[in-house]
């Protein structure tokens, strides 16, 4: 984890069944320090400690912000996924990620392999079919 100060990121976002009532994480898209205008990975904040932890999407690979959603049956705020997109410059490859919300530095656990080119800044949501 590390302090949320250095960071720089698109407004966070809170996980839509929590609206209006007191939260502990909320998850945002990390701006590139390097290149304008593009995000290079996704954070979550943890508001009690105010510190975050990050996944980066890699090198020459930029995405928009994460849509969470719920894991059937969730008994947590954070008990579900985060779903991000992202473009592999040096590939010409977008990629659909899902990652495990309550451990984001671990990585993906599933990448689908889009037919289709995904633009910067897509934005998506998530409507259960419940």
């Amino acid at each position: 984890m590390v302090s949320l100060d250095p960071l720089r990121y698109l407004a966070a976002v809170i996980v839509d069944q929590f609206s209006s009532h007191p939260t502990r994480y909320a998850y945002a898209a990390l701006f590139n320090p390097v290149r304008p205008f593009t995000f290079d990975g996704v954070m979550k904040l943890y508001d009690d400690s105010n510190t975050t932890t990050t996944f980066k999407y890699g090198d020459d690979r930029y995405g928009g912000e994460a849509v969470f959603v719920p894991r059937t049956n969730a008994t947590g705020e954070d008990d579900g996924y985060l779903v991000c997109f992202f473009h592999d410059e040096a590939e010409n490859q977008s990629e659909c990620l899902i990652l495990d919300a309550q451990d984001i530095e671990a990585g993906p656990v599933a990448t689908i392999m889009m037919p289709f080119r995904v633009p910067y800044g897509f934005h998506a949501g998530w409507i259960s079919a419940a």
